[in-house]
């Protein structure tokens, strides 16, 4: 049971994605009165209390994503990033950067140069994406190598 648990969760994060209604959302009626929220804020509240706070019903995937969200101000608190009273929707943004192709094509058929380069010319996701092209492209030589 927790095998299948950890691999729906595992299944959702990868397949969602962060730009949850938990930021971006508005209230019923005027859509210029949208729903300012602090970090302090929504780290105090749950998915529940905030679908009441703005007026609209969470799915489950909306509130799986919130619960992420939350996670993910949690962690930039604790490092210092973030106050309680910043936006959390500089978080999000931030996490909405995705794949980078070239950041994981330059690591896996470049390898450790490729992964250098990256570092060297390109922003923190692609760094990352190219660190796991180039253990790809080192389990590759390696099983070629074993051959």
């Amino acid at each position: 049971m927790k095998k299948l648990i950890t691999l729906v969760l595992t299944i959702s994060v990868v397949f969602c994605s962060y730009q949850a209604k938990a930021v971006n959302s508005a209230t019923k009626g005027n859509a210029s009165s949208a729903l300012q929220i602090s970090v302090g804020g929504l780290l105090k509240m749950n998915a529940k209390e905030f679908a009441q706070q703005s007026g609209q019903k969470l799915t489950m995937k909306e509130r799986i994503i919130f619960g992420m969200v939350k996670g993910k101000l949690k962690s930039e608190v604790r490092k210092g990033n973030l106050s309680y009273n910043d936006s959390p929707a500089q978080v999000v943004s931030d996490a909405t950067a995705g794949f980078s192709l070239i950041g994981f094509l330059l690591g896996a058929f470049l390898s450790f140069i490729g992964f250098l380069l990256v570092w060297l010319f390109m922003d923190r996701n692609a760094l990352k994406w190219a660190f796991w092209g180039m253990i790809l492209s080192f389990i590759i030589y390696g099983g070629l190598l074993l051959v």
